[in-house]
């Protein structure tokens, strides 16, 4: 099933599409050819992965994305990498990320690095959601990479399996 809806608000686009498979070369054309900057990207149940991730934020159409809400894919925890890295992403003005249930797992924290961590996102996010990901301990490297900073004002984290350490 495929659902998707453009909205225009002023010289400003928001581009969702849910339940339907989207793959690398797809996705970058759509964001490519949107003579409009896309400032809200939801693409929820699209099957997406680490690697779709790097395509979208490294297009440098993605600089005025305020919110992303990649829900329900299988991003794991290198696509999030992928969305944060100030070197692979392009995002500057995003606010608002929303991965929820997408696999992120602490188990998965081998794949980021020591060299990595001393780098920081971007942008300063105000809303977070990260819920339904096995998180526990893997929470620190959301912290590493600056995701939760001094502006976040909403950060959900339901479900994640984090403990007291």
């Amino acid at each position: 099933m495929l659902r998707a809806e453009n909205k225009v608000k002023g010289d400003f686009l928001t581009l969702c599409v849910t339940e339907f498979p989207l793959r690398i070369n797809y996705i970058d054309k759509i964001i490519s050819s949107c003579v409009r900057p896309i400032v809200e990207l939801k693409l929820n149940s699209t099957f997406l992965t680490a690697s779709e991730c790097l395509v979208i934020a490294g297009n440098p159409k993605a600089r005025d994305m305020r919110l992303l809400d990649l829900s329900c894919n299988p991003i794991t925890a290198t696509g999030l990498f992928n969305l944060c890295h100030p070197h692979r992403s392009c995002f500057e003005k995003l606010t608002s990320l929303s991965l929820f249930n997408c696999e992120i797992d602490y188990t998965q924290a081998y794949l980021i690095s020591n060299d990595n961590l001393d780098v920081k996102c971007r942008f300063a996010l105000r809303s977070l959601n990260l819920s339904y990901n096995n998180l526990s301990f893997f929470i620190n490297y959301v912290t590493e990479l600056g995701l939760l900073n001094p502006l976040l004002q909403h950060l959900q984290l339901v479900n994640c399996a984090l403990d007291d350490e």
